[in-house]
C-alpha cells in the first residue's frame, strides 16, 4: 500500500513539473461566449463570404490567460470579432476598414499554413500560456496549439500567422479606442 502511495505522489509531482499531456483548461465561460464561439466554429462557407476556391474561410485564434481565454474570429468577408470567455469583447469590428482588411489578410494567408494543422472533431480551449488556432474549411475543422511565447518569438512555422492575427487585434483595439464610451 505504501508503495502505491509513493508511486502516486511521484507521478503527481511529475505532472506538476512537466504538465499533464491532456490536462484540460479549467476556464469558466459565460453562456454568450459559448454561443458565439460555437457559431464561429460552425460558420458556413456562404455566411463567411467564401468563394468557391477558398478552402479556409474562417480563422479563430484563441489564447489562454490566467483569468480567461481571448478568442479572435476572422472570416473571409472581413468580419472580425474579439471576445473573452469571462464576458465582453468587440463584435462586428470588420465593419471598419482597418479590421476588415486585416481580417481578409489573415484568412487569405491561413491557407498556406493548413499543412501545419490537424483535422479535428473536438474544439477544446487552449491551455494557459498557449495559443490555439482553428481553421474552418470546406473539409472540416483543423487545429494546432503552441506556446504563445514561442509563436511570439517567431520560433515556429505558425508564427507569421500569429503575428498577422495580432495585427488584426491591433486594428480592433484602434476602433475600440475611437468609440465613445456609454454610461
Amino acid at each position: 500500500m505504501r508503495t502505491l502511495f509513493i508511486m502516486a505522489a511521484f507521478f503527481s509531482s511529475l505532472t506538476r513539473l512537466f504538465g499533464a499531456a491532456d490536462a484540460a483548461p479549467r476556464y469558466k465561460t459565460v453562456p454568450i461566449y459559448d454561443d458565439l464561439r460555437s457559431q464561429a466554429l460552425a460558420i458556413s462557407a456562404d455566411l463567411a463570404g467564401a468563394k468557391k476556391e477558398d478552402e479556409v474561410y474562417a480563422v479563430l485564434m484563441e489564447t489562454g490567460y490566467p483569468e480567461a481565454v481571448a478568442t479572435l474570429v476572422s472570416a473571409r468577408d472581413g468580419s472580425a470579432s474579439l471576445y473573452y470567455s469571462s464576458g465582453g469583447g468587440t463584435i462586428g469590428a470588420g465593419g471598419h476598414a482597418g479590421p476588415n482588411a486585416a481580417s481578409k489578410k489573415l484568412v487569405t494567408m491561413a491557407a498556406s499554413f493548413l499543412k501545419h494543422l490537424t483535422k479535428t472533431e473536438k474544439s477544446p480551449l487552449p491551455k494557459e500560456g498557449f495559443t490555439r488556432f482553428y481553421f474552418v474549411t470546406r473539409s472540416g475543422l483543423f487545429t494546432a496549439e503552441a506556446r504563445e511565447e514561442d509563436l511570439g518569438e517567431s520560433l515556429l512555422p505558425l508564427s507569421p500567422l500569429f503575428h498577422a492575427a495580432h495585427e488584426l487585434i491591433h486594428e480592433i483595439t484602434l476602433i475600440d479606442a475611437k468609440e465613445p464610451k456609454k454610461g
